[in-house]
């Protein structure tokens, strides 16, 4: 019986105590996205590409509401979509029909990358009537200033 029982601990050891836990890979492998622009003028399109999808999955891109879909050939999957009108830095998504998904940020910038414009870039009306104002009372100054003299001296 003793010889048995370690028969039976040797066979147990065999088989539970030198196994290998299993390597599933879930979530799948990490994909990336690429951005043809991170900072797109406002209302511009641009391309996106998933890198790392299985062939034949489709992938689905999501930005600001806009979404659009491609097809995975070789592990990549493009597709354009529409960036918003308003400037800003925005946050999106793309995933691959395997499960798989990335995120990722554009910056929508106006031309020439400051601010937008506001105002004119000339001399507005209001700068202009102001000036006027001053030489005027300028103007006014300088007759006060000449009449007084002439009434001390005479």
């Amino acid at each position: 019986m003793k010889k048995f029982a370690l028969a039976l601990m040797t066979v147990s050891a065999t088989l539970f105590g030198f196994g290998v836990a299993a390597n599933a890979a879930y979530p799948p492998a990490d994909v990336t996205v690429t951005v043809s622009s991170q900072t797109p003028a406002p209302g511009s399109t641009i391309t996106l590409t998933l890198v790392g999808c299985d062939d034949g999955d489709t992938a689905n891109f999501s930005l600001a509401g806009q979404t659009a879909t491609g097809t995975s050939t070789g592990g990549n999957a493009s597709a354009s979509i529409s960036v918003p009108t308003t400037p800003g830095a925005y946050t999106g998504s793309a995933s691959c029909s395997s499960g798989a998904s990335a995120s990722f940020a554009v910056t929508v910038t106006t031309p020439g990358g400051g601010l937008p414009a506001t105002g004119s870039s000339g001399i507005s009306s209001t700068l202009a009537i102001s000036l006027l104002l001053l030489l005027v009372g300028a103007g006014l100054l300088g007759v006060s200033q000449i009449r007084r003299r002439q009434a001390l001296t005479a």
